[in-house]
């Protein structure tokens, strides 16, 4: 850690404050101090004032360091006796290397502050100001000065103690730079120590900080405040000065340029070289620029870029303005194209990125050099492709542009050599149109028109997929200057191929339909054509094949239109062909294209349907095999037309998804202008909006299969602009009203595409002569998830062991999908039950928003016994290809079915035969307790034999009884003893 100036004393807390600060830096393992950098001073380091402003919300210290002046807002001032004041920065976006001005053999800091300190004459103040960087202190410098005594009133020549001026230069040894990490802050803490003489005797004042806490300010003698403050910000006595810290340091260090393609990214690589005479698009620099300033946005000023010539002269500059400059990733991004002049002299041109900063300092962000090269040559494609084709036994011509891109004039001739690098094999021919294959450049800009001549075996398999064909220039010394290599992909090609059709209208600003089917377009979206006229449309018919060929248009499909197509080059129409009833375009060359002029006319019979779909299909004449399809639908008019101008998706208008819609509404909204599209006179025609509900072909499903009666009813509401209901309109010949439409469904609808017809009519008597226009407009219903419930039709009975019981169910589908559904049903034990429906199957299908009924079959197990409850579950099921659905979505209802026998003998052999738990704990109970009885009889006998045999023992005490008989004793014979069975 760098040392001070002075040795603060111990009792001053905020040093105390500043060494534990210390003592935290040394644990932090990057060491604010530049060890390794080397002493010399970086040349592009500028001088800054960073001034101490008031600091805004959420700032952690008092004031804030910036390098905007403060010029508003008055003073901030704060007392700093026992405590500290402290300033800092904002958090660094960069690493800021901060450089220290030489002093002897120190390196010194500047700081001005704005101090005052008062009290008691006699008393004195220690200033003591620091310098941290992150959390490391870089330098302290200590001050003891008397304080300021009030006198009198300064208009009679006293001293009022303002705010004087004071510098401080505080240094450290070593190496004279140090760093602020990107995120850390630069701080100056600034803190006084107060000697506060009273003037009444020997006996100390207290010291700071301990009268009652937490503030270091005493009071003196004669009532003075005995304290020290720091001001900052806009001072009040001193205009145009601040409190500020003086550095030299380089805050742009990151800032960068590069020189790149136009399109290219930050990431991508730089174009070091240049050509004065390169193609147009070849000639544009992106100037890609980050600026990247450690004190933040606030303090660029100006961003110029400056491009000089080899003889000093400027190229081109460009200020940025703030609507070039991003902020993205704690740096300043912009871009600039310049696409310079062809010509340009060649030679190194210096690249200089000019920075202002707020204070007006400039800082140069050196880019180096850009060269502009004496040499040069450019190979391209003759017909400005990348790809070129073959054919089995065919040759191709590869037409080349070779271009000299250097600098112009004839001393900068080339010779430039061609060159086939693929290896292409030896039943290949391979020629360029000079036999030695140099071709000669006569300075920048000169082109020449080389071909290459491919001829390919009969056979392509293993042919390579890419041709390389190398350019090599040499100077007038013979010198190799320069080189480029074109690489064009191959592509194999049959000798026809089918041909590449597209449709336009007459405006040719939107495709109609295209063969290839690449563009995805929707041959079903209706394309207006009027009635009793030719409408114009541009048929674009593309050879495909290797060879020339010629194409027959046959008309697959009409809807009863007629049908006419003119040569769009020669303004002939093309007649139908006596032969094969097509008709023949012009010969095409090979990736030439015909433009044809295809008018139609609708069918004049209202029977026929307005809309209907008109289908050509092309075919190759050179190989009948090889078609292309391309098809329309045509919608027919009369003098009246309308469109949708918004709706609530737009995506595209005309066809709107409910679901997104609904969300934030309750009804759909639509807006469609009608537009009276006759041409001629000026008469004003009353036409009717029809309401959607009451048109046939909404609600009608026998005339019209996409029809439906529910449709009608759905709510239409159409308005004007006003709000007001607008039943009708009057316009004039290309007269346009907008109307509102706002759409309110049902409860319940079927997913899918529902298209809705609004028609506008002519207001006249006989409705059937009457023109019109049918305005589609569809609502997409988005699939929602199986909603299905299980109801029970037929009441359960209560069965006997063994009977079969049948019940009618049925299943709800509530949603608005239709639903493939597994039927089932559960049991347990030895009880069966199965489901099956109408159909006789257990899967089956139900329509959106339907019902089918089902029955289930419950067979009572032999083992029931009288009052069991058997919950039968049954369930319906969600099946899906394309999904699997969670369980939660099943159905599931219990029927509980109940077991009664009505024969009393037969409840008992059935308890007997299946006796249940209740039964056997029943019997159980019954046996403990006869052996409790028994047991119990048993015992009260012993007692009573046990109580007699006590009383006999009492009587032979009393009673004098003759000897008992013994064993010896014959007056008894055997015979004479006769044994009693107790039992």
């Amino acid at each position: 850690m760098l040392g001070r100036i002075q040795s603060s004393r111990a009792t001053s807390f905020a040093l105390v404050v500043l060494l534990t600060l210390s003592v935290f830096a040394q644990i932090v393992p990057s060491p604010s101090v530049l060890e390794d950098v080397s002493d010399a001073r970086e040349s592009n380091n500028v001088a800054y004032d960073l001034y101490f402003a008031s600091a805004p919300g959420g700032h952690p210290t008092d004031g804030r360091i910036t390098t905007e002046r403060p010029d508003s807002g008055g003073q901030d001032e704060e007392s700093a006796s026992g405590t500290n004041v402290e300033f800092s920065t904002d958090q660094m976006l960069s690493d800021l290397i901060v450089s220290g001005t030489p002093n002897s053999n120190q390196f010194e800091l500047e700081v001005v502050l704005f101090l005052k300190a008062t009290g008691q004459e006699g008393s004195t103040v220690e200033w003591s100001v620091s310098i941290i960087a992150g959390t490391s202190i870089i330098a302290t410098e200590d001050w003891e000065t008397d304080v300021c005594t009030p006198s009198g009133s300064p208009f009679s020549g006293g001293d009022s103690c303002g705010f004087d001026e004071r510098y401080f230069h505080p240094s450290w040894n070593g190496n004279p730079d140090f760093d602020v990490e990107a995120g850390e802050r630069l701080k100056v803490v600034v803190s006084a120590d107060m000697n506060c003489n009273s003037g009444g005797g020997d006996t100390p004042d207290t010291p700071n900080g301990t009268d009652d806490g937490t503030s270091g300010r005493q009071w003196g003698g004669n009532g003075v405040d005995c304290d020290a403050w720091v001001a900052w910000n806009e001072i009040d006595s001193a205009s145009g000065r601040f409190s500020k810290i003086e550095i030299e340091t380089q805050p742009m260090a990151g800032s960068e340029v590069k020189v790149q393609r136009p399109g290219s990214v930050w990431t991508d690589g730089e174009v070091e070289t240049w050509f004065p005479n390169d193609s147009p698009d070849m000639r544009v620099m992106q100037f890609n620029v980050q600026l990247q300033d450690a004190f933040g946005r606030e303090d660029i000023e100006e961003a110029r870029l400056v491009l000089i010539k080899p003889d000093t002269s400027i190229a081109f500059s460009h200020t940025f303005d703030d609507n070039e400059l991003v902020t993205d990733n704690n740096a300043l991004r912009a871009q600039y194209n310049w696409s310079y002049p062809g010509g340009l002299d060649s030679g190194d041109y210096e690249l200089d990125l000019e920075i202002q900063n707020i204070q007006g300092k400039s800082f140069t962000v050196n880019h180096p050099t850009i060269r502009m090269s004496d040499y040069g040559v450019a190979l391209t494609h003759g017909n400005d492709r990348v790809v070129e084709y073959i054919a089995p036994g065919a040759t191709t011509p590869v037409n080349l542009d070779l271009r000299h891109v250097g600098a112009s004039g004839s001393s900068y001739n080339l010779s430039v050599e061609l060159a086939v690098l693929t290896n292409l094999g030896s039943n290949w021919i391979v020629e360029f149109d000079r036999a030695d294959r140099l071709y000669g450049l006569s300075g920048g800009g000169q082109t020449a028109h080389p071909t290459l001549l491919l001829t390919a075996p009969s056979d392509l398999s293993g042919s390579p997929d890419t041709l390389q064909i190398r350019a090599v220039a040499y100077d007038s010394e013979s010198v190799l200057v320069h080189q480029t290599i074109l690489q064009l992909d191959l592509e194999k090609l049959d000798t026809y191929a089918p041909p590449m059709a597209s449709l336009w209208p007459e405006a040719h600003d939107v495709q109609y339909a295209n063969s290839t089917g690449a563009l995805d377009i929707d041959e079903g979206i209706h394309r207006y054509v009027e009635d009793g006229v030719y409408t114009t449309f541009y048929l674009e018919i593309f050879n495909t094949g290797f060879d020339t060929d010629q194409f027959r248009i046959d008309i697959k499909q009409d809807s009863n239109a007629n049908l006419r197509f003119w040569d769009n080059d020669t303004g002939q129409r093309i007649e139908e062909d006596e032969g094969d009833g097509t008709f023949h375009t012009s010969s095409l060359d090979r990736h030439t294209t015909q433009t044809i002029r295809l008018q139609v006319k609708p069918s004049t019979s209202r029977d026929d349907p307005d809309s209907g779909l008109i289908e050509l299909e092309i075919i190759s004449i050179g190989n009948s095999t090889q078609k292309a399809r391309i098809a329309f639908t045509i919608q027919r008019t009369y003098g009246i037309q309308a469109e949708i101008v918004y709706d609530c998706d737009a995506s595209p208008f005309g066809h709107v998804n409910a679901q997104v819609c609904l969300n934030s509404d309750d009804v759909l909204e639509f807006d469609f202008k009608v537009t009276n599209t006759m041409t001629e006179g000026d008469t004003v025609t009353d036409w009717l909006i029809m309401n959607p509900k009451d048109l046939d072909r909404n609600i009608d499903d026998e005339l019209y299969p996409e029809a439906n009666p529910k449709y009608g009813l759905w709510q239409y509401d159409i308005t004007d602009s006003n709000g007001d209901p607008t039943p009708r309109v009057q316009l004039a010949p290309g007269d346009t009203v907008l109307v509102n439409l706002d759409v309110t469904l049902t409860s319940q609808v079927v997913e899918g595409n529902h298209t809705i017809y609004l028609r506008i009519r002519e207001d006249i008597s006989d409705a059937s002569l009457a023109r019109y226009f049918d305005l589609s407009f569809t609502i997409e219903i988005a699939k929602s998830q199986p909603l299905l419930s299980i109801h029970q039709i037929s009441q359960s009975y209560p069965l006997e062991p063994g009977d079969v019981s049948e019940i009618q169910m049925k299943v709800k589908n509530d949603g608005n999908s239709e639903v493939l559904v597994l039927l089932d049903a559960d049991s347990s034990g030895d009880w069966d039950a199965s489901v099956i429906s109408q159909s006789g199957a257990q899967v089956v299908t139900i329509p959106a928003f339907s019902e089918i009924s089902f029955t289930v079959t419950i067979v009572a197990g032999e083992t029931a016994l009288n009052g069991d409850e058997m919950p039968i579950t049954v369930s319906a099921k969600p099946l899906s290809e394309d999904e699997s659905y969670p369980d939660s979505l099943t159905a599931k209802k219990t029927v509980t079915m109940q077991v009664s026998i009505n024969d009393p003998i037969g409840i008992i052999m059935n308890e007997l035969q299946n006796p249940r738990p209740a039964t056997l704990a029943i019997g159980l109970g019954v046996i403990i307790l006869l052996v409790v009885a028994i047991s119990g009889r048993r015992g009260r006998v012993e007692y009573i034999d046990v109580w007699v045999d006590e009383d006999e023992e009492q009587i032979e005490e009393e009673l004098d009884l003759p000897e008992p008989v013994t064993e010896d004793d014959d007056s008894y014979d055997e015979d004479d003893i006769e044994l009693v069975d107790l039992d």
